[in-house]
């Protein structure tokens, strides 16, 4: 007969059709693949799920090959959010002046007096007040309001 050659069985593919929710490779007795994958087998049907996820899923090889990676333990230091302009801790959410985990790329401080130095364009008495959920003092000292043409 002419037309479709057959794929042999036992070959994963891509899931890019969310067959199953992920970015996962797919054993194609399990799911059928989409037959313009079957049809070119070469691009798409690998032999092993290591090679499947490696060529399609390199950037999330983990979550394709179902390995489960457990997060480091909250550092419990500071760090600068920001968007908010101002310093939390590195902890479980719903803790204390917790921000979550801390991002990959964020620099972690032992004390909130070193982080707030980091948020130079804020003052540091208020960074360091309102990272720890206070209201920060003023100085005071009097200033003139020119507006009102009085000390305050």
């Amino acid at each position: 007969c002419m037309g479709i050659t057959a794929t042999p069985l036992g070959m994963y593919y891509p899931n890019w059709q969310q067959q199953v929710q992920g970015n996962i490779c797919l054993f194609d007795e399990d799911v059928m693949a989409p037959e313009y994958m079957m049809l070119n087998p070469a691009l798409y049907m690998h032999s092993t799920k290591e090679s499947c996820c490696t060529k399609f899923y390199n950037w999330d090889y983990n979550t394709c090959m179902g390995i489960v990676t457990t997060p480091a333990p909250p550092s419990n230091k500071w760090y600068v959010n920001f968007d908010t302009s101002r310093c939390v801790k590195d902890c479980l959410v719903g803790a204390d002046l917790c921000g979550g985990p801390v991002p990959s790329s964020s620099a972690l401080f032992d004390t909130v007096d070193a982080c707030c130095a980091r948020i130079t364009w804020v003052s540091s008495n208020v960074c360091i007040a309102e990272s720890q959920g206070l209201v920060p003092e003023g100085s005071k000292k009097w200033y003139v309001n020119d507006n009102m043409l009085s000390c305050q």
